[in-house]
């Protein structure tokens, strides 16, 4: 399971496994990103016509200046 998440304005990666999902592997972590004031995962599922989408959308502040990032993934529902 990869797991992603905030400690306090940095946001990780790492590994859990399937037992405890939400509790990252000791060891496992890895720095994404730094200076995060904002994040948020928004998923909208699919349908049998559709395929379900992954919204990412990011505030990154540093010295004054901030940038926004947003990304959109497909997520395929094959039955």
């Amino acid at each position: 399971v990869t797991l992603f998440y905030l400690s306090g304005t940095d946001l990780f990666r790492a590994r859990s496994s399937f037992a405890s999902p939400t509790s990252p592997t000791a060891g496992s972590e890895h720095l994404l990103l730094e200076n995060v004031t904002s994040c948020s995962f928004t998923y909208l599922p699919g349908s049998l016509h559709r395929s379900g989408l992954l919204r990412i959308a990011l505030t990154v502040t540093a010295s004054g200046e901030s940038i926004n990032l947003n990304h959109e993934a497909q997520v395929y529902n094959a039955p």
